[in-house]
């Protein structure tokens, strides 16, 4: 997200979003499914319809000592980019960071 802000143009695709998206959309369905039965179910069908894609992705590895690690790296990955996008969106002007994991890096 802070990447985003400093370099636009080569940052603003959707696909950049999606996670965040896919992350947002997590937190308020569920939190909207507490009220409203139509919404619940759409919720539950989206994450049926992700675990497929996830168990997939798992099965695609041919070891299955590896596939439950990705189904869980992956759930992990996909909400650690949207919350770090966000936290890169709301940060101010010197980022999420002040220095960057080497003392002498840069971010800007």
């Amino acid at each position: 997200g802070f990447f985003m802000k400093i370099h636009p143009k080569n940052s603003i695709q959707l696909v950049f979003f999606i996670p965040f998206l896919f992350t947002f959309g997590i937190i308020l369905g569920g939190i909207v499914s507490l009220f409203s039965r139509f919404i619940l179910n759409s919720y539950l069908v989206i994450w049926a319809f992700y675990l497929i894609y996830l168990t997939s992705l798992g099965i695609r590895t041919k070891n299955i000592k590896l596939a439950v690690p990705v189904i869980f790296v992956t759930i992990l990955t996909h909400f650690a980019y949207g919350f770090g996008f966000f936290r890169g969106i709301i940060s101010g002007s010197e980022g999420p960071i002040k220095k960057g994991m080497h003392s002498k890096e840069n971010l800007i």
